[in-house]
């Protein structure tokens, strides 16, 4: 795959674009997968945590955008008073199915957000804002969603591991081929350099507050036969934001 420098207001075709999460063969295998947290071990005992370690104290009212399958919708929905799940069809349905004691609304953060949608202080997200193509479109939206002051604590692929992986150019814009697991189920994420996503946040009116790198503890790690040296550069990087 080639490398193609890229504004950050770049919009990339539907084929890599959030249209492949209308799927139902994707939205399954993914679902399947992502609500085991045996095989999902590392998002429910270290990633997660992380993110919530990055919520503001004194929060109260979190909208958790990408929600999926709503697990960590629930898990947030024990922590603070006010927890609203987005996401698109099919995958809100599977949301609505599992969680119907949870709130659930329709957006993608691509278009002007629904009536409805409210307020909140903080926009939460894991592993979903590297599918969207046009990142200025939604951090703007999110800034129309959020408090005075809100924050956002968002989660992605760390790029210096996709980089090397994909064999993308570490300062590019690009789409690449990934898959679910071991499903076979091709996904195309966005690759963007750690200072692309601050440089689009701080340029729609966001603070840089905290840049986080979860490692996975050694004990972890033995115990999911993990590779000592797999979380070279770790698997994750989480940002945190607040509006100013």
């Amino acid at each position: 795959m080639g490398t193609p420098t890229a504004s950050r207001t770049t919009r990339w075709t539907a084929a890599t674009s959030m249209s492949e999460w209308r799927s139902e063969a994707v939205v399954k295998e993914y679902a399947d997968k992502t609500s085991n947290p045996v095989t999902g071990w590392y998002e429910y005992l270290v990633n997660f945590p992380d993110l919530l370690r990055l919520i503001p104290d004194g929060a109260k009212s979190v909208l958790d955008y990408g929600c999926g399958v709503g697990d960590f919708t629930q898990k947030l929905a024990q922590k603070f008073t006010t927890v609203v799940g987005a996401d698109i069809e099919p995958i809100l349905s599977i949301a609505h199915g599992a969680h119907p004691e949870l709130s659930f609304i329709e957006w993608d953060g691509g278009a002007a957000p629904p009536s409805g949608i409210g307020r909140y202080d903080v926009i939460f997200s894991k592993l979903v804002i590297q599918f969207i193509p046009d990142l200025d479109t939604l951090a703007a939206n999110f800034r129309k969603v959020l408090n005075k002051d809100g924050s956002v604590v968002f989660s992605v692929p760390n790029p210096p591991r996709i980089a090397e992986k994909f064999h993308l150019a570490p300062d590019s814009i690009a789409p690449y081929d990934d898959e679910v697991g071991t499903t076979g189920i091709k996904i195309h994420p966005i690759y963007r350099s750690k200072q692309n996503y601050i440089d689009v946040f701080t340029g729609a009116g966001f603070a840089l507050v905290e840049v986080s790198e979860p490692e996975t503890p050694p004990t972890l790690a033995e115990q999911h036969h993990y590779p000592v040296d797999a979380d070279k550069g770790s698997r994750r990087l989480n940002i945190k934001l607040q509006a100013v």
